[in-house]
């Protein structure tokens, strides 16, 4: 499991997930549509049907959760995605606005099952995520 996560950060995202999962397009367009009303400016850094990035991202945060026992291979994926998002542009800056967007769409769609404990094992999750992301991207400039 992720080390800078607990049992507890696990069991609330898997019962999370469940409550999600159902509601998956439904995320997916909510999360899109508040990243471009927060962030109108990184609308260009989306090519092609912006429905189809909401559901990738939802699939990943999905599988990144159901992989967290593995946090090695998930490590290896997750600096893959952070170079490949940093070719097309994406910046360090843009994970905290994504980070606002799950955030504000987790709140919407869980509802009553995004208490302060749930918010909090998503944002241990997030933060990982993100680090290993950004990690990803740093190692890709530092090879350039």
């Amino acid at each position: 499991m992720i080390r800078s996560m607990n049992d507890t950060h696990k069991r609330l995202l898997l019962t999370s997930l469940q409550h999600l999962q159902p509601l998956r397009s439904e995320a997916a367009g909510i999360f899109i549509s508040r990243l471009f009303e927060i962030a109108p400016y990184v609308r260009p850094l989306f090519h092609g049907d912006v429905t189809t990035h909401g559901t990738k991202f939802m699939e990943m945060v999905e599988q990144t959760i159901l992989a967290m026992d593995d946090e090695e291979s998930l490590r290896i994926r997750l600096r893959s995605m952070g170079r490949t998002h940093a070719m097309v542009g994406v910046a360090r800056a843009h994970y905290d606005i994504i980070a606002s967007a799950l955030l504000w769409t987790l709140d919407r769609v869980l509802g009553e099952h995004c208490t302060e404990e749930v918010r909090s094992a998503w944002i241990a999750l997030y933060v990982f995520v993100s680090t290993e992301m950004k990690q990803g991207a740093a190692d890709l400039y530092r090879a350039a």
